[in-house]
């Protein structure tokens, strides 16, 4: 925990840029998610959002003095929409990764990314630890094959979000993950 989902969960708040007194929205309950809403608090944020439909993990973010959003139960983005006065979170943090699924157990990888753009307010910052691979034989669709998914960037560029990606390198390296490229004279 302290060399691998610890450090991912705050590498999320990190790419967030989450500061004092700002509003966050976490997708995904699992322990990245909520090693990012804990580090979110220690960041000073004042309104922490956690959303996944697994009760129990709901559970331990409302431990983690968080507001469980339930997907399951309804639209999440509109829910943060709702408990933010229709703005959006100032920030985002994504933790599920390509694998995400929607109501019906789809595998959808764009699916967090995109509620997240929906989710954060206009200039906000949304951290990407969630794994995405460059390749997915297995995937249901020909996009996600290739490692793609159809992204809304319209709205991100017309919100005029940014958006911070990659692993931690805090813990060990991932054996799944190849090292990035080296070039010569760096």
């Amino acid at each position: 925990m302290l060399s691998d989902i610890l450090p991912t969960g705050y590498h999320g708040t990190e790419l967030a840029q989450v500061g004092i007194g700002e509003s966050v929205v976490i997708w995904g309950a699992g322990p990245v998610g909520l090693m990012a809403a804990m580090s979110a608090r220690l960041r000073g944020a004042d309104q922490v959002f956690v959303v996944d439909r697994q009760a129990d993990r709901l559970k331990l973010a409302e431990q983690l003095d968080a507001t469980p959003i339930d997907d399951s139960k309804g639209d999440a983005v509109q829910q943060i929409l709702d408990a933010t006065r229709g703005e959006g979170a100032d920030k985002g943090v994504e933790a599920v990764g390509y694998q995400a699924h929607d109501h019906e157990g789809r595998e959808r990888p764009g699916l967090t990314i995109n509620s997240l753009i929906q989710a954060v307010r206009p200039t906000g910052r949304i951290g990407v630890v969630g794994v995405f691979v460059p390749e997915d034989p297995e995937a249901e669709d020909d996009l996600a094959k290739e490692g793609k998914f159809g992204f809304d960037f319209g709205t991100f560029f017309f919100k005029g979000q940014a958006m911070g990606t990659g692993r931690s390198t805090g813990g060990p390296k991932c054996c799944c993950t190849p090292d990035p490229p080296t070039s010569a004279g760096t």
